[in-house]
């Protein structure tokens, strides 16, 4: 989503599905971006925090 001159949010790609899927990509792009902040990783299907 980009800003609109209105005030609101302006997909960036056109039709239900790929502004679902541009949503979702780029919500799951801040989540793991914060949980590499956070430094939250993942070994043999365990996830496991660093000491701070």
């Amino acid at each position: 989503m980009t800003a609109a001159g209105w005030g609101g949010r302006k997909a960036r790609v056109r039709g239900a599905i790929r502004i679902a899927t541009d949503a979702d990509t780029r919500a799951a792009a801040c989540n793991w971006a914060r949980l590499a902040t956070l430094g939250v990783t993942h070994h043999g299907g365990t996830w496991t925090v660093a000491p701070p």
